[in-house]
């Protein structure tokens, strides 16, 4: 008996919900290990260049068009890589690097959802990174911050 397209389409979204339904959230698309995702391949190359890539990261869920200012002790003389990367609901995000002065350092705003800034601080203290959800899904999207280093 030959089925329809409609009724082998309905099946195969019977079978893709049932299995959507049963992996665990964090698997699922537009979620922390999506964005952790999206950054991967810079990770793995700064680390074959013989960067020190932070496992640790920061991460959030951020509406379209919101940011997050996170603190973060830099040291002086240390080169960093600092990357801001989004799910796969966020179509652009953005990164931007403050002195514990306010002053603007550097930022990387280009429409693409990985965004890296490389710093080299003439000081040790405290600066601030914004990250921006500038574009996603209307209902906002999930980044990491994670950032390697490289002494002098």
């Amino acid at each position: 008996m030959k089925t329809s397209f409609f009724q082998r389409s309905t099946v195969r979204g019977m079978v893709a919900g049932l299995l959507l339904a049963m992996m665990p959230t964090s698997f699922l698309p537009g979620s922390v290990p999506g964005a952790r995702y999206t950054a991967a391949a810079l990770f793995v190359g700064l680390r074959n260049q013989g960067w020190e890539c932070r496992d640790s990261f920061s991460q959030g869920l951020l509406r379209r068009g919101g940011s997050v200012v996170i603190a973060t002790t830099l040291y002086a003389g240390n080169s960093y890589c600092l990357a801001a990367s989004g799910c796969e609901d966020a179509y652009d995000v953005d990164l931007a690097v403050y002195d514990e002065n306010g002053n603007f350092i550097g930022s990387d705003s280009d429409r693409s959802s990985l965004a890296v800034v490389r710093i080299t601080p003439r000081w040790t203290g405290t600066y601030y990174l914004k990250v921006t959800m500038f574009n996603s899904t209307y209902n906002g999207a999930h980044y990491v911050l994670q950032y390697a280093y490289r002494g002098r």
